[in-house]
């Protein structure tokens, strides 16, 4: 049997509720034959999104497919620091998708959409929120799959910029074009956090992207007292490759904390 970061993943929600035989959903018994291409008696993994695991062998009859289980579940620890993205939202719901995927192979907590002054809100209407909701969580879920990630990131509906004030933060990194908050260039002098937040072992943080264009005089103003700015020593980035790009040396500077 293959290590479980290599075996295929599939995704099953109650995984602590199944005694021993699961039988897979249309959508994933097709995503497992159709696209994976496996076979009767390959190994594959199960996980519920919520850290839980476990690993079972493939049975195809016919249109039925179902995984035996051949181990007992096993449950991840929860990671030590917290990452979450606060994303002023894009223009494009392509772009919004594609930082979705990125994200969660990144291995972020949890994504709150905000609501920016140059935010273009008719793309962005409850009806279209509620409509690609279904969507958006199979994105999240295929990219857990191919990360081999067990934790699926929450999506939280979007908010006006000005109730992040009201939400928990932590240590919040926020992307800017101010050149005087740009990185040194050198990865060992990197001290992002030192003396930044009160609480010496701060285990909750928090990545804020603009939007296109990016923030107003007035949300710099606003966000300078909630966050500290930086200024990867870069061009101009696209809204998608900022995110990655943002959290990246988050997730590496935060575990050095």
């Amino acid at each position: 049997m293959k290590h479980p970061r290599q075996q295929p993943w599939l995704y099953a929600e109650g995984l602590r509720n199944v005694a021993s035989v699961l039988p897979l959903s249309a959508d994933e018994a097709r995503h497992v034959v159709r696209v994976l291409r496996c076979r009767s008696r390959d190994f594959i993994t199960a996980f519920d999104g919520f850290g839980n695991t476990r690993d079972g062998c493939l049975e195809i009859e016919k249109k039925n497919v179902s995984l035996h289980f051949t181990e007992p579940l096993r449950q991840a620890p929860k990671p030590a620091r917290q990452f979450q993205l606060l994303l002023c939202l894009p223009n494009h719901i392509a772009t919004f998708e594609e930082i979705l995927r990125k994200t969660c192979e990144l291995g972020i907590q949890s994504i709150q959409p905000l609501f920016s002054e140059r935010t273009e809100r008719l793309h962005w209407s409850p009806d279209i929120w509620e409509q690609r909701s279904e969507r958006w969580h199979r994105i999240l879920v295929e990219a857990c799959k191919q990360a081999k990630n067990c934790f699926l990131p929450q999506l939280n509906p979007p908010v006006p910029l000005e109730q992040l004030q009201t939400l928990p933060l932590g240590c919040c990194i926020r992307g800017t074009l101010d050149t005087a908050s740009s990185l040194p260039s050198h990865a060992q002098d990197i001290s992002l956090f030192e003396n930044f937040s009160p609480i010496p072992s701060e285990t909750l943080f928090s990545c804020l992207i603009g939007p296109e264009g990016g923030f107003s005089d007035d949300e710099e103003a606003f966000l300078s007292k909630i966050s500290r700015g930086i200024h990867l020593p870069t061009c101009v980035l696209r809204t998608e490759t900022a995110a990655v790009s943002l959290l990246t040396v988050l997730k590496v500077c935060g575990g050095k904390v």
